[in-house]
């Protein structure tokens, strides 16, 4: 029997810790069941839950997905990093050897952020990317209006990936089209049968850019064009999946599709007792089932 599917983007690549945590409700004794035919609370891991991660709140995915063969397409409007994932496509053990030595002191950090990107080799901009971004605050990524990373060093920090993590990655960026701009220009590779995930950034027009995902990422001023291009996707039979911020007009505009909604809490915050709880919309054009 063919292995559940888990899409845990923490599984598949490995080297970022991105700002909203990812993380499994699969483990190897559900997997050894599964396979065995003899889970019979399947229904508990697969699908969307609520759940947390290190008091956080947010929703697990589990997807069985049999007929699916390999990422095929990653897109994403940061450049920096579509370089880095190229680079660790094509030279897993180069980056790994970078990264092996970079010591981990807070000095070390701000030292690396402040080298300048040009004169660097691709492997060394793609090294600088992980470092950087597995000791940020929060792993977040931030820019300044002149492009320059200048997000602080975090307190409570991910680790730097291994060697097996980083060619277990290549292995899967091997046959992956990486596309850097506009989430339109990715959605023209998906064709009939394929599934998509779209997780664009929650901005609402009365919050101020402050740089996250750099300057020119996706805004409120690009719901229309999503919306459309949901519409597209439907049309050429991709299967989809959004998740978005909760906003009244957005909802209202999506009620052709199936949704769900939950309460979550904001990663990203100064202090934890800070964060707020948002309320986040799942979207996909087949019905969304929780037990």
């Amino acid at each position: 029997m063919t292995e559940p599917i888990d899409r845990s983007p923490s599984d598949q690549f490995p080297l970022l810790l991105p700002a909203r945590h990812h993380a499994s409700l699969l483990n190897s004794d559900d997997l050894f069941l599964f396979n065995e035919g003899t889970h019979n609370r399947m229904y508990e891991k697969l699908g969307a839950h609520p759940g947390a991660v290190d008091g956080e709140s947010g929703t697990f995915f589990g997807v069985w997905a049999p007929s699916a063969r390999q990422v095929t397409v990653i897109g994403d409007f940061n450049a920096d990093l579509i370089d880095a994932y190229q680079v660790i496509a094509d030279a897993p053990g180069a980056v790994a050897r970078a990264l092996s030595g970079m010591p981990t002191e807070p000095e070390f950090y701000y030292e690396l952020r402040a080298r300048d990107m040009p004169s660097l080799s691709r492997v060394a901009r793609a090294a600088r990317f992980v470092y950087l971004n597995r000791f940020s605050f929060n792993g977040v990524y931030r820019t300044n209006r002149e492009g320059s990373f200048n997000v602080p060093r975090g307190k409570k920090t991910g680790s730097l990936p291994t060697t097996e993590s980083l060619v277990a990655v290549a292995k899967t960026l091997k046959n992956a089209t990486l596309v850097c701009g506009d989430f339109e220009n990715t959605l023209k590779h998906a064709r009939r049968g394929d599934f998509v995930y779209m997780d664009p950034p929650y901005r609402l027009d009365e919050t101020r850019m402050r740089g996250e995902y750099g300057y020119g990422a996706f805004s409120s001023c690009d719901l229309e064009r999503l919306e459309a291009a949901l519409v597209k996707l439907d049309r050429r039979g991709v299967k989809f999946l959004l998740s978005y911020k909760y906003r009244r007009g957005f909802h209202r505009s999506m009620q052709r599709w199936f949704m769900l909604t939950q309460l979550v809490r904001r990663h990203v915050g100064g202090f934890s007792d800070r964060r707020s709880k948002v309320r986040e919309l799942l979207v996909a054009n087949y019905e969304l089932v929780t037990p």
